[in-house]
């Protein structure tokens, strides 16, 4: 997970950090697969795996991965329950279907856009960034350290 990180990703996320922000990911991944990511983000918003009653996995998740109007929704939610001000909040994603999470912050970051994205990220003036993957670089990423 950490080598697939861009590492401009790492440190604009560091300085959102720096800068004081609450910084939360929100992604459809499994937990377990998000845990290196932690120390990067104040909340980590994953898919969580069922247990059975003798704490073994069943294969199932616990809910429903946070997909579309469903991001928007938990990050109202989790604003209102902060006190956070999502006018001068930032979102960042990569795929149309985070449209209605983008439209729910002030500074909507349009990253490696499909092209659906894309052209809506024009019509709007959202910045668009093009932040390659590291996955070529065998090069580990401690999320953890200072940029």
């Amino acid at each position: 997970m950490l080598e697939r990180l861009a590492p401009d990703a790492v440190r604009r996320v560091r300085q959102h950090r720096a800068a004081g922000h609450l910084t939360v990911l929100i992604t459809g991944a499994l937990r377990p697969l998000t845990r290196p990511l932690d120390p990067l983000f104040d909340h980590v918003e994953a898919a969580d795996l069922a247990v059975d009653d003798r704490g073994r996995c069943t294969g199932h998740l616990t809910s429903s991965p946070l997909v579309g109007e469903a991001r928007a929704a938990f990050v109202r939610d989790f604003a209102r329950r902060n006190g956070v001000d999502t006018a001068a909040s930032f979102a960042y994603a990569d795929s149309h279907s985070d449209l209605p999470l983008l439209e729910a912050v002030g500074h909507a970051v349009a990253v490696r856009p499909d092209v659906a994205l894309l052209r809506h990220a024009r019509r709007k003036h959202w910045n668009i960034v093009d932040w390659a993957s590291s996955g070529t670089s065998r090069r580990v990423l401690d999320p953890a350290t200072r940029w």
